[in-house]
């Protein structure tokens, strides 16, 4: 399966251009869908190509770079040197990225809600109530 994915794509993927053009990238990685090693590898290899992409928006004055966001869900599996000397970086070209791991999903004296694939922390009273609702359903 790496194989194919990393030899024979079907279509090529262009981070540049999805940075630019506001564009949103989905990749599923899951652990028990394509294994723990693919799993860290290919998350490893884009993250570092998300992060190399960014580095090519110097050649954008920045008044003109778009704001591009990376949500990173259990960057634990693949945190690497080169990302955490990105992180400190690419702010330089208006990219955001937000990182989570299982520290991330603990429910703190009953001030958050966790679930499976995101984590909503300080709701209270209805709010809190209703978000429940919408975790639960998920």
């Amino acid at each position: 399966m790496l194989d194919r994915m990393l030899t024979a794509p079907k279509q090529e993927l262009r981070i540049r251009q999805i940075m630019d053009k506001g564009q949103v990238l989905v990749a599923n990685l899951a652990k028990g869908r394509i294994g723990d090693d693919s799993s860290s590898l290919l998350g490893g290899l884009l993250v570092t190509t998300i992060g190399l992409a960014a580095y090519t928006r110097a050649d954008t004055s920045p008044d003109k770079r778009r704001d591009f966001f990376v949500y990173v869900d259990e960057v634990q599996s693949f945190a690497t040197l080169a990302l955490a000397n990105m992180l400190s970086e690419l702010r330089k070209y208006r990219v955001g990225f937000k990182q989570s791991d299982l520290r991330g999903f603990r429910n703190v004296r009953g001030k958050g809600a966790a679930c499976g694939r995101g984590f909503a922390p300080l709701a209270e009273g209805p709010q809190r109530q209703r978000l429940r609702q919408l975790l639960h359903s998920i």
